[in-house]
């Protein structure tokens, strides 16, 4: 859910910081409550803040700063969606507004600015070389999560404690043991016994947040699995023609074997052996083609993988199974009918 405060009723930083702990600490105690956490933006939210930031001892570069997502949380958050620590430790409680600044930043991040040492202990400051913002040591690095279905990789990620920056919009999130919107209710009423006045906003599970953040992309998928599935009953419709047309050809030729006195079985294998190099060789070139074009999707596309082998699998089945029917149903009606007949088949 998310809460969005009023500056002229919490103006002041211990008064956000007050709201918040005490809503937190009320949301904790109820029945099945496992977590709960405040955080700047919850995962697949769409409530994001980018910021700017400078490493101490390196020098500015021309151009945009570098950049990372900002986010203002709460100890139990990394609990709470279930983010690693890597190195160094998690924000604490002690963590207060007096304390030194300290942040946690995202693994993805640490391999980017600090490649070759350990982040553990550096500072940093948000804005460029003329700031006044105070510098930030480092203290802990956790590991990367996504936050949108469209990103293609994990954000860069700087995580601070609540109390050194205490925001007026946050979200809260609860981890409930069974259903979810069982227990919505109760977290309802415990912010409101807070403050009454105070509105909750996209209340909902995080499958549903999930869901409606990705619908564009599920609908892709479904309007691609259809065209997809139309392609192949186009494929097999038209392998079954060729096939069927190639075998209807070679009517003459069943009808001259069988006259010489050819045995059925024979006849069906060899025109099997013919069908079913055509479609070999069909297959060699296709599915190195259908790779390549696979990994080109899968480098426009998060998700999409190259090597699916369910796909690389059933399709050529499904391929070969339509070029059987094709061969098998001519081949047998031609090995049926009386040699003369087949001999006369123009």
């Amino acid at each position: 859910m998310r809460l969005s405060l009023t500056d002229n009723k919490y103006h002041e930083p211990f008064q956000r910081i007050a709201y918040y702990r005490d809503v937190l600490d009320r949301i904790r105690v109820l029945p099945a409550v496992r977590s709960a956490a405040a955080v700047t933006a919850l995962p697949y939210s769409d409530h994001s803040n980018g910021r700017g930031f400078t490493i101490e001892g390196r020098p500015v570069e021309p151009g945009p700063l570098p950049g990372a997502m900002y986010q203002v949380t709460t100890p139990g958050y990394f609990e709470l969606v279930h983010i690693p620590l890597v190195a160094g430790r998690l924000l604490a409680v002690t963590d207060g507004p007096d304390a030194p600044k300290v942040a946690l930043i995202s693994q993805r991040m640490s391999e980017r600015w600090w490649k070759n040492e350990s982040p553990l202990g550096k500072r940093i400051r948000l804005g460029g070389a003329d700031s006044k913002a105070p510098w930030i040591t480092i203290v802990g690095v956790v590991g990367d999560i996504m936050h949108n279905p469209y990103d293609r990789e994990p954000r860069r990620t700087i995580y601070v404690p609540f109390p050194q920056a205490p925001q007026l919009w946050m979200d809260i999130g609860v981890r409930i043991a069974g259903d979810p919107l069982a227990l919505a209710p109760a977290v309802s009423a415990a912010i409101r016994a807070v403050d009454r006045e105070q509105p909750i906003a996209d209340l909902r599970t995080m499958e549903r947040s999930i869901h409606n953040r990705a619908i564009g992309l599920n609908y892709m998928a479904v309007l691609m699995g259809v065209f997809g599935l139309l392609a192949l009953c186009l494929s097999a419709i038209g392998v079954y023609g060729v096939m069927a047309y190639m075998v209807s050809e070679q009517t003459h030729e069943i009808g001259i074997r069988m006259a010489l006195g050819a045995e059925r079985p024979n006849v069906l294998a060899m025109v099997f052996r013919r069908g079913m190099l055509t479609i070999g060789a069909g297959l060699v070139v296709g599915l190195p083609l259908a790779f390549g074009l696979a990994r080109l999707l899968a480098s426009l596309i998060y998700g999409v993988t190259a090597n699916d082998v369910a796909t690389f699998v059933s399709i050529p089945l499904a391929l070969i199974a339509a070029a059987t029917l094709a061969i098998y149903i001519p081949a047998r009606r031609a090995t049926k009918i009386d040699p003369i007949i087949a001999l006369r088949y123009e």
